[in-house]
């Protein structure tokens, strides 16, 4: 209304003109013209147009971006056209504020004077009160446009890059990010730390989805890499890093810092596994024999960002995620090992292979319960490790790794998977066990007929004990499980690698 008023020539407004002090507080639009004339008070669109795209096709990404959001339901709808409204309200807000302040009146004055009354609160204060709450309509913003592209993508899982429904998701990503952006620029202004620190942690999360959906650079500028996924995680870590560097310490806010923590560390533990994947291949193999090796640069890509990881959990105290890092690490060594040149680094890998395994077994196999799947997995991967040292001493400690799953199949974890109250976690476990024991079982005696040809006196009445109890031992009769084939196939298991871990004692 009020810029109708100035452009409505019979009352006189164009001669104030564009010359106008007022004029330019009331016409100023800064998202109009950042979002390049997409973000305005006329269509309240949140969207805006990927940068790193054509720009028809561009446009056309922000249009199946909006076509989307369209459908969703009418209060998700409304929420987000409010959020908009007040991103763009406050921006103006902010602008004419600012502009108070440089056209007269110092920053520091302690009273603004409106509507001929004086109100006594210093300008600062005001703008960034301003300011906080541009950064927090702001922050909504890009996490509803966050939570609309995950939608998206679970529903187009498969899609190419050529239908609308990536572009739409290229648009969405990239605005939820200006939005952020925009958050962050003010929050920064304001000096709001807290917020400043949570802003980048939803930013983080948005480079993480460019990682692992393979979107475009955010920037125009930036150089095309064939890593792309690791740069993605390496500006959602430094991000992180920077929230840390805002909050200055954990004093200042205990459970912001400890939260930017935990997802600085899943972010860095990532972006480890990625760079090994990268290097050494994506192989599920314990044991792979890198072709030619690695330079001490590369090693450090890949065990610096683990490690990094692994301190933050311990000191947190976070005990399991400690057991995760431990475990990834090994596997990493395990690999790295197969690569050196001279005998005195190869001993450093697998024994650094070996020192991470045993942290990681030390864990797990003290907390059991819930963790039986990646425990047994563990137990495969370390054997295999043992199996590859020559002779018999190797194979022989790589059966004891597969007889210490023997607990995790026992009636004491089937009891507990079945007081879940979850019925599809239930399924997930049997699911998983279920794989897993076969590969229990292949391993034992592949390693017992092994074992069999270097020492038969030894081991030849272990392997015949353990197949007789194979073939002649029937599924517990228990009542409890007779309607769970499942449970009594991971019971007969136990058995036979209970029967087989008391011979081999002995």
């Amino acid at each position: 209304d009020v810029e109708a008023a100035f452009e409505d020539e019979n009352d006189g407004a164009k001669e104030l003109g564009g010359a106008s002090h007022f004029w330019k507080i009331v016409h100023s639009d800064d998202l109009f013209e950042k979002s390049k004339g997409r973000v305005g008070l006329k269509s309240l669109s949140a969207i805006i147009r990927p940068n790193e795209m054509e720009t028809e096709q561009a446009e056309q990404a922000a249009k199946a971006a909006e076509d989307i959001l369209a459908k969703e339901r009418l209060l998700q709808r409304e929420k987000r056209r409010v959020l908009v409204a007040s991103c763009i309200s406050y921006s103006c807000a902010v602008f004419a504020l600012r502009d108070l302040m440089g056209g007269g009146l110092p920053p520091s004055s302690e009273s603004i004077i409106k509507s001929g009354e004086v109100f006594s609160m210093d300008q600062r204060q005001i703008l960034n009160l301003l300011l906080q709450r541009f950064g927090d309509a702001c922050n909504e913003t890009g996490k509803i446009l966050l939570a609309s592209l995950q939608a998206t993508l679970i529903q187009n899982q498969g899609g190419t890059k050529d239908d609308g429904s990536q572009l739409a998701a290229e648009a969405l990503l990239e605005s939820s990010q200006f939005w952020f952006a925009e958050g962050l620029d003010a929050f920064e202004a304001c000096g709001d730390v807290r917020n400043l620190a949570l802003l980048r942690c939803n930013l983080c999360k948005s480079h993480k989805w460019r990682a692992n959906y393979g979107f475009a650079k955010a920037k125009a500028s930036s150089k095309p890499s064939s890593k792309h996924s690791e740069d993605c995680l390496q500006e959602a870590a430094d991000q992180l890093l920077k929230a840390h560097e805002d909050l200055g310490q954990r004093d200042v806010d205990p459970r912001t810092w400890d939260m930017v923590s935990e997802e600085l560390a899943a972010t860095f533990l990532v972006l480890g596994v990625r760079r090994r994947q990268s290097v050494l291949g994506t192989g599920n193999a314990s044991i792979m024999f890198v072709k030619r090796p690695l330079s001490p640069g590369e090693e450090r890509s890949i065990t610096d960002p683990m490690e990094k990881a692994l301190k933050v959990y311990d000191d947190s105290g976070n005990a399991h995620q400690a057991a995760a890092v431990h475990y990834q690490l090994a596997q990493t060594f395990s690999k790295l090992w197969t690569s050196q040149l001279n005998e005195s680094h190869t001993r450093k890998k697998l024994a650094k292979a070996f020192e991470h395994y045993g942290a990681a077994f030390g864990y797990f196999s003290a907390h059991l319960q819930g963790n039986e799947p990646t425990f047994c997995v563990l137990c495969l991967d370390l054997a295999s490790l043992y199996a590859s040292i020559t002779g018999e001493e190797g194979l022989n400690k790589a059966l004891g790794c597969c007889l210490d799953t023997s607990e995790a199949f026992s009636i004491q974890s089937i009891e507990a998977t079945a007081s879940i109250p979850n019925a599809d976690a239930r399924n997930r476990w049997y699911e998983s066990m279920g794989t897993v024991a076969k590969s229990v079982e292949e391993r034992v005696f592949r390693l017992l007929r092994s074992l069999v040809k270097l020492d038969q006196d030894r081991y030849k009445e272990i392997y015949r004990e353990g197949l007789s109890a194979k073939l002649v031992h029937n599924a517990r009769d228990d009542e409890e499980f007779e309607g769970n084939p499942k449970a009594s196939l991971l019971l007969a298991l136990h058995e036979v690698l209970v029967v087989i871990k008391t011979k081999y004692k002995a």
